[in-house]
């Protein structure tokens, strides 16, 4: 159960909850509920107490990070290839199709450069990864791209695994965009969560993992992938702006983790 105040001045909460009952309700169109993949199922919306409350069916699974952390080498490949199904599926099932068009390069740019660009020329590696993304943008703006609904926040952390099936969390079915952010989101986070000291085997297996993910995706082409690298260095440097400016504690986080996995995808991009 999940509730939210109604109280006037929780409008916005009300209104949040509320769009979450009613995502889960669609995806349940597109997932059948006994499948190996899904959302939560959501049961009934109400009101209890002074509160709104949403009320969904128990899944008593894992996120990805925590259940990867004591799995062998099979189960690996075989739920982040399960979650790159996943995230197939609710790309195919959106009602209005694939539509086509450019990265929109530009205004991420201009984006990152405003909000990040001092911070990001402080630091050799991050000013080097900063200079790479420049210089590759007009190539990767160039070709058209497939776009659809997107998730708005898929992360290894928002997907749970139980053996066998594979469900979604927060998710968001009301903004579109090119389906490499959501590709790229996964594989930056699983990325940072391999840098943590309980990492267990997601730190010695990322190729295992990105391999058996865009597989499980499938049909990536030239042009998506190259898309998708550049979309992974973008988010990274954007992840190291955010955690610059919060202060000293994150600072040191973001030098000592953030830094060198910015570095590294500076390196696959075209």
């Amino acid at each position: 159960m999940k509730l939210a105040p109604l109280g006037t001045c929780d409008a916005r909460g009300l209104h949040d909850l509320e769009k979450e009952f009613q995502t889960l309700r669609k995806l349940q169109e597109i997932f059948p509920p006994d499948g190996t993949q899904g959302a939560l199922a959501a049961e009934s919306f109400l009101e209890i107490n002074d509160h709104a409350a949403m009320v969904t069916r128990l899944f008593r699974g894992k996120d990805l990070i925590c259940y990867a952390r004591s799995a062998d080498l099979e189960e690996l490949g075989r739920m982040f290839h399960s979650a790159g199904a996943l995230l197939r599926s609710l790309h195919d099932g959106c009602p209005d199709g694939y539509q086509t068009r450019k990265l929109d390069v530009g205004p991420k740019l201009t984006y990152l450069e405003d909000t990040y660009g001092r911070i990001l020329l402080q630091n050799s590696k991050t000013r080097m990864a900063f200079t790479r993304l420049r210089a590759s943008a007009d190539a990767v703006g160039l070709p058209p791209l497939r776009v659809s609904w997107a998730h708005g926040d898929f992360k290894p952390e928002n997907v749970l695994y139980d053996g066998r099936r594979i469900i979604l969390l927060d998710t968001r079915l009301d903004i579109r965009g090119a389906v490499v952010y959501d590709l790229a989101s996964f594989l930056n986070h699983v990325q940072i969560a391999a840098c943590s000291s309980r990492s267990g085997p997601l730190r010695t297996n990322n190729q295992l993992i990105e391999a058996a993910f865009l597989s499980g995706y499938g049909e990536l082409g030239a042009a998506e992938i190259t898309a998708l690298r550049w979309a992974q260095l973008y988010f990274m440097l954007c992840y190291f702006g955010a955690h610059r400016k919060r202060g000293f504690p994150s600072s040191v986080y973001a030098n000592w983790r953030l830094a060198p996995l910015a570095k590294l995808l500076a390196v696959q991009v075209a």
